[in-house]
């Protein structure tokens, strides 16, 4: 059995290409509340720009295999830009990297 691709997804996918494949937009994160939860990684979320966009996540990981360091500060800012504004972002983030003894 197979599943087909919904007509308006193959539609919508079309013009993305015929626009020229655009970059989705950055999004905009509560950069104060991120330092207050996570002030040992203030260095980090200071350096980040205002609006996060997939490549900012994605340059932030080409560096987590580098050192344990640096894969919680990739996954710190995946956290960052995949909650947004959401307020329990922290919370779960930080639910994580304290309750998983090889998370940090």
């Amino acid at each position: 059995m197979s599943a087909s691709v919904p007509a308006r997804l193959v539609s919508l996918a079309a013009a993305w290409s015929d626009a020229g494949k655009p970059a989705q937009p950055g999004i905009p994160w509560p950069r104060a509340a991120w330092q207050s939860a996570y002030p040992d990684r203030c260095q980090l979320i200071e350096h980040l720009p205002a609006q996060l966009t997939r490549d900012v996540v994605r340059n932030a990981c080409r560096r987590a295999a580098e050192s344990p360091e640096a894969a919680v500060d990739a996954f710190l800012v995946t956290m960052m830009w995949g909650y947004g504004n959401v307020g329990y972002g922290r919370y779960r983030t930080n639910k994580v990297l304290t309750e998983n003894a090889n998370a940090a």
